[in-house]
Parts: C-alpha cells; structure tokens; sequence
C-alpha cells in the first residue's frame, strides 16, 4: 500500500475523498462534471500544495490532514514532462492538461497519475 494525504477544509473532511470538488468546479487536470481526487505523496507536500493556493479569507479556515492508503494494485499511469504541451504551467490551465487526462482516463476505471 502507498500512502498518500490530503488536506480538507474541516467542513468538507468527510467527503474529503468523494471527488465532489473537482466534479462541481473543474481543477487544472480534470474539467468540470469529472470527479477527481487529488492527494500528495507526503503531508508536507500536501501542505506546500494547499499553501499556493490559499486565499486570505482562508486564514482563518480550519483545515484537516487526511491520510489514505492505494492498493499496490490500482492502475498506475506516468506522466512524463514529454508528454505535456509545453505551456502546461501556464495559469489559467491550458485545456490540453484536461483533455490528456480524460484520454487516460477513458476506461473510467479507477487509477493513480503520477
């Protein structure tokens, strides 16, 4: 099993892993209407991740940090630099980043990106 964390907003923690979120407004790997969960390798880089991308009326928020297992055996897909256009960092998103990752998610079958 590998571990992995993500940090909620308390309100949300019990839903923290539904995928509700990314399904309501979209993210920059999965467009709106595409449940996605996104979590982090270690809790420190959960927490440098939720960090960017704090507004200030999240100051006074009250987050959690969720720790979750993935089966050794969950499909595992590698993104590799190559494969993204090269304006991938760019914000807002470029829509490509959405569109590769519903083509590799075509199957809908569960799985991890790294």
């Amino acid at each position: 099993m590998m571990q992995v964390w993500r940090i909620s907003k308390r309100k949300y923690a019990m839903t923290a892993f539904s995928g509700e979120g990314t399904r309501l407004v979209g993210g920059r790997w999965t467009p709106q209407g595409v449940s996605a969960v996104y979590t982090s390798s270690s809790l420190a880089l959960a927490a440098l991740e939720l960090l960017v991308h704090l507004n200030k009326e999240d100051v006074t928020t009250e987050f959690v940090a969720i720790a979750s297992e993935v089966p050794d055996d969950l499909a595992t897909e590698v993104i590799t630099s190559e494969q993204l256009p090269k304006n991938w960092r760019e914000t807002p998103a470029p829509v490509a980043l959405a569109i590769i990752n519903l083509a590799i998610n075509c199957d809908h079958r569960n799985r991890t990106h790294f």
